[in-house]
């Protein structure tokens, strides 16, 4: 499952034709009861965060990781180009062209 920090990030991914997206509310970042439950009674083990790279979102996905990795849940991260989300990112380069490595097996993800 993707989460990202905005209902237009996950609109992006969708767009790319990636269908298991979710989002929290974008100033706040927070994630309500009613999600981590969703979550963790789904078939879902593992999500991907996908929050703008600032500051703000950093924290923010931090945040959000601890609680649902606290449900239970593996939480990994992408990275994107600094101050970029995911629409920044798709629209540039267009979900064909985009890629996501992880370096040297740790639990972060980066899409260029």
């Amino acid at each position: 499952m993707i989460l990202t920090d905005s209902p237009l990030n996950a609109l992006s991914f969708w767009s790319a034709r990636l269908r298991n997206v979710t989002c929290t509310w974008h100033e706040q970042a927070t994630i309500g009861d009613d999600l981590v439950a969703t979550l963790t009674e789904s078939t879902a083990s593992r999500v991907v965060l996908a929050f703008r790279n600032t500051k703000q979102g950093v924290t923010h996905g931090e945040a959000v990781a601890s609680r649902l990795t606290q449900a239970g849940l593996e939480v990994l991260a992408l990275t994107f180009p600094a101050n970029r989300d995911a629409n920044d990112v798709l629209l540039r380069s267009g979900p064909a062209r985009s890629s996501c490595s992880s370096k040297n097996g740790s639990r972060a993800l980066a899409l260029r």
